[in-house]
């Protein structure tokens, strides 16, 4: 996707598209005055971004949830992209190019060498989850307000990414045989904060857990209508368990709460 836009480094494209006649790759000296004149814009759908990661198959579900706001008419595409921060190693494909090494605008590169050697890479782009150009096939060639179109993807995570150091950018684009009419019309990015999910099965009781994703606490509601004991384990990303807690039967509803 890059290659087909950008020739030399460093630059850059925003959003695939041309913004008053300026060619779509970009020299970094033009992105604020381009962000600048976009922030004026409006897009045709607002879109979220969802995962759920399964420990002990390995397995993540990753969800692009996009709504309209407006009538819309064209090729859309749904894609998400897995990045993964603070990817460090020596060599090729992790040995960084260091075009400021003998200039003095950039300080923090100026004299550190060149190449640079166990530079930290933020944004790795791991997976194009929706191929090169988007999941075709999800979003119909016209659209109205208020409709809801999803794509979901089951994976599993590349092989030596950490996704705790990933996150996901959820992605509506245009697509045209013509390369320079493919816009990005809104974007979303998160931070994957492991929501696990589980395999259902059948239970005396309801369960209700939230927040979702967790931040400090998690809150378990259960529902119940029989007076069994239980065994609650929380498990890490590997399947380790790293938190056991005795349930005692109740009926009715009982509230626990999990620091995280």
């Amino acid at each position: 996707v890059v290659s087909a836009y950008a020739s030399s480094f460093p630059s850059g494209m925003i959003d695939r598209k041309s913004v008053n006649d300026r060619p779509i790759a970009l020299d970094t000296g033009s992105w604020k005055a381009v962000l600048d004149e976009m922030d004026t814009e409006f897009t045709p759908a607002e879109i979220n971004v969802y995962n759920y990661f399964w420990p002990d198959t390995y397995e993540w579900k990753i969800e692009v949830v996009v709504d309209f706001i407006m009538d819309y008419s064209g090729d859309l595409r749904l894609n998400c992209l897995l990045l993964e921060d603070s990817v460090c190693g020596d060599g090729a494909g992790y040995d960084q190019a260091n075009y400021y090494n003998t200039r003095t605008d950039l300080p923090e590169l100026n004299g550190i060498g060149n190449p640079v050697v166990n530079y930290p890479h933020y944004h790795v782009v791991r997976n194009m989850i929706g191929g090169a150009w988007g999941q075709s096939g999800i979003i119909p060639s016209k659209v109205k307000r208020g409709d809801r179109y999803i794509f979901s993807k089951t994976i599993k995570p590349p092989v030596g990414c950490d996704i705790r150091k990933s996150h996901l950018v959820g992605i509506l684009q245009a697509y045209n045989s013509n390369k320079n009419f493919r816009p990005i019309l809104n974007a979303k990015k998160v931070e994957v904060h492991m929501a696990t999910g589980f395999n259902e099965t059948d239970l005396p009781a309801s369960i209700k857990i939230y927040p979702n994703p967790v931040d400090q606490y998690a809150s378990i509601e259960i529902a119940s209508s029989s007076l069994e004991e239980a065994i609650l384990e929380v498990c890490d990303v590997t399947g380790r368990i790293i938190h056991t807690e005795n349930i005692h039967g109740q009926l009715g509803t009982q509230a626990l709460q999990i620091n995280t």
